[in-house]
C-alpha cells in the first residue's frame, strides 16, 4: 500500500471536507479498477494473443487452474452472446465444411449390424 499525505494529493477544498469527519485518521481509497479485474483483461488479452496457459499465471500471478477458469468463462459468455445474436458458432474446414463438436452428425446403421 502506497501512503500519501493527502495535502499534496486531495484539492484543498476536498480536503477541508475529509478533515472535517476524519481527522488524524487513516483512509483507505480503493483503486478503480479492482485487481483481480485487471487481471482477468490481462490473462484474455494474452491468450488472445496465444499465450500459454503457463506462462499467463507467471506472469499475471494467478495459478494455472484460474487462468483456465477465466479462459473457460471468457468463452462461454462469448458463445452465449453469439446464440443471441445469431452469429454462428460452427467451426469450419478449409472446404467450409462443418466441423463443430456441437452438431451432431449421423450415421445410417443397417439391420447386420454394418454402416455405410
Amino acid at each position: 500500500m502506497l501512503l500519501r499525505r493527502a495535502a499534496d494529493v486531495l484539492p484543498s477544498a476536498v480536503l477541508r471536507d475529509v478533515q472535517k469527519s476524519c481527522s488524524s485518521c487513516a483512509l483507505w481509497i480503493p483503486q478503480a479498477v479492482p485487481l483481480a479485474e485487471q487481471r482477468r483483461v490481462k490473462a484474455l488479452a494474452l491468450r488472445q494473443q496465444g499465450m500459454s496457459l503457463r506462462a499467463i499465471a507467471e506472469t499475471v500471478s494467478l495459478s494455472v487452474s484460474r487462468v483456465n477458469v477465466i479462459v473457460r468463462v471468457e468463452r462461454t459468455r462469448s458463445l452465449a452472446l453469439q446464440r443471441q445474436v445469431g452469429v454462428s458458432t460452427a467451426r469450419r474446414d478449409a472446404d467450409g465444411s462443418d466441423v463443430s463438436p456441437l452438431v451432431e452428425k449421423t450415421i445410417p446403421i443397417y439391420r447386420d449390424g454394418g454402416v455405410n
